[in-house]
């Protein structure tokens, strides 16, 4: 069973806080699905399931989940194993690569809104 909709019709948008991105984001899913299921990671706490399907979906690592960039993330956090990077992401979310978009079967990590585009076809 899916955690999240494999609906071409509709898009799962992951993000933390919305910012100008997002509502660009937003815009450009209205015009190619009909319903955006939206999941501000400030506001609701995925589960360490959700977030282990949000990283099979998008084909990478729990590791490659997080935003190492973030000033917050602690270097020797780079040598965890999978299940502690995944305790990591459970207890500070705001680490994760924000945005995700999800539409079908098909996820990407959004730079910038366009990015969506690759996905939406």
């Amino acid at each position: 069973m899916e955690l999240f909709s494999t609906s071409k019709r509709e898009a799962t948008l992951f993000y933390y806080g919305k910012n100008e991105l997002v509502k660009k984001i937003i815009d450009l899913l209205l015009d190619y699905t009909h319903a955006i299921i939206e999941f501000d990671l400030k506001k609701v706490a995925l589960t360490a399931d959700q977030i282990e399907a949000l990283a099979s979906r998008l084909n990478v690592s729990v590791k490659e989940l997080l935003n190492t960039k973030d000033p917050q993330f602690d270097k020797a956090s780079k040598d965890f194993c999978e299940e502690d990077m995944l305790k990591l992401i459970v207890h500070n979310q705001h680490l994760i690569r924000l945005p995700i978009v999800l539409i079908g079967t098909k996820g990407i990590f959004v730079e910038t809104y366009t990015d969506v585009l690759k996905i939406t076809g």
